[in-house]
């Protein structure tokens, strides 16, 4: 006999016995085996337009019957949102709970130590405690799940489509058995996944050419320079020794490159430092 579905990294035991009628024989010795791991994708991009599974991808019904993941929009959602492109869709029959996933193929981040997970949603539900939605990641082929964002269909009814992107690099970078599973849990509702994607992160390039000019009133006037584009945010730090003890003055999100100190004391030195 053939098993397969097996979780990859795992070791599984077996035994048999011979069964006939009521009467049954006594075990085999038992044997075991350890499942390997796949080489798996370097890369994810999918659009679902092909409108069918696509390959590589699996779902799974974990409550059997009430509903599954579709690629066709059985429902003709695309109509109703004036969608220009297919989806992945999962949606229970009537009031009906739903507890489905939808998993990516295995995936090989082993050079990609920083990674960014892209994707665009939208959730509609017409019950009251509609249930949830989640992305979880997996470094072990399936076996162990890490929940990573989670949208909750509480007193919401609709939540138009969104473009989501979530840093995974502490769950799967440099991992080389990752999956992404796309679980939704939920009662009367529809969730629709699209345009799912993974990219490198790069590491900001350091500030330089930090300067601080006192001002009026004790003000302390700091400027810089930053050579990426768009600009990055910026964490302005201070010390009153240099050496140490340094406190985060600010955390500046708006591309500016420049910040005026105004918490200061009369004849104290203080240094400064920035980090994108």
């Amino acid at each position: 006999v053939t098993i397969d579905g097996l979780c990859p990294g795992v070791e599984y035991y077996y035994r048999v016995r011979a069964v006939n009628g009521g009467d049954a024989s006594v075990y085999t010795n038992i044997a075991s085996d350890k499942t390997g791991f796949c080489s798996g994708r370097t890369s994810l991009s999918e659009t679902f337009d092909s409108r069918i599974q696509p390959a590589g991808w699996t779902v799974k019904e974990n409550i059997s019957g009430m509903g599954t993941w579709h690629f066709d929009d059985p429902r003709d959602f695309k109509g109703q949102l004036g969608a220009e492109s297919d989806f992945a869709i999962v949606s229970p029959a009537g009031y009906n709970e739903l507890d489905a996933d939808l998993r990516t193929p295995v995936l090989n981040l082993s050079d990609s130590p920083r990674i960014r997970l892209a994707f665009k949603t939208y959730l509609q539900h017409s019950y009251p405690n509609g249930g949830t939605t989640d992305v979880d990641i997996s470094r072990d082929g399936g076996y162990t799940w890490t929940n990573v964002w989670r949208r909750t269909a509480v007193n919401i009814q609709k939540v138009p489509f969104e473009e989501q992107t979530v840093d995974i690099s502490e769950q799967a970078g440099g991992e080389s058995n990752v999956m992404i599973r796309f679980r939704a849990n939920v009662t009367a509702a529809a969730w629709i996944i699209d345009d799912v994607s993974l990219s490198d992160v790069s590491l900001p390039s350091a500030p330089r050419s930090l300067t601080a000019v006192l001002g009026k009133e004790n003000r302390v006037n700091l400027a810089w320079q930053s050579d990426d584009s768009p600009a990055p945010q910026f964490y302005v730090e201070r010390s009153a020794s240099g050496a140490g003890e340094w406190k985060r003055l600010v955390e500046i999100s708006n591309g500016s490159k420049a910040y005026v100190d105004t918490d200061t004391e009369d004849n104290t030195n203080y240094s400064y430092r920035v980090q994108a």
